[in-house]
């Protein structure tokens, strides 16, 4: 083998080097992000079920003519093993009209528009 082959294998080698620390760097910023996506999804679905929970609540309300502070149990609003649940292990307590249910984990919360007894949206425009 002569020198101009070594030299052409020696820099073949080098650029395969070079390209498996690129791809390491590179997946050093993806793994990161999608982590944080994947959290975010999972806080989204936590308040999409909280306000299931709650439009449940006050439609058991409305049909059983109970008093507002009235709480529901779990299978007075869905069916038997159909009652949501936090995808991150989350315990949700149920609330009233005049107090939402809330999940255990402080960044699942849904936000209710403090003037809802006038303005028909019930949750806050931020969520």
């Amino acid at each position: 083998m002569d020198d101009a082959e070594q030299l052409l294998r020696q820099r073949r080698r080098w650029i395969a080097l070079a390209a498996g620390v690129i791809a390491f760097l590179a997946l050093g910023h993806v793994v990161p992000a999608m982590i944080q996506a994947r959290k975010m999804a999972r806080r989204r679905t936590c308040i999409a079920n909280l306000k299931q929970i709650d439009q449940a609540t006050l439609s058991w309300q409305v049909d059983h003519k109970t008093p507002p502070t009235a709480i529901p149990v779990p299978m007075d609003l869905f069916p038997p093993n159909q009652f949501p649940a936090c995808p991150d292990q989350g315990h949700y307590t149920l609330g009233n009209a005049l107090k939402p249910p809330t999940c255990n984990l402080s960044s699942h919360a849904i936000i209710i528009n403090p003037d809802f007894l006038k303005d028909p949206r019930r949750y806050s425009p931020q969520q």
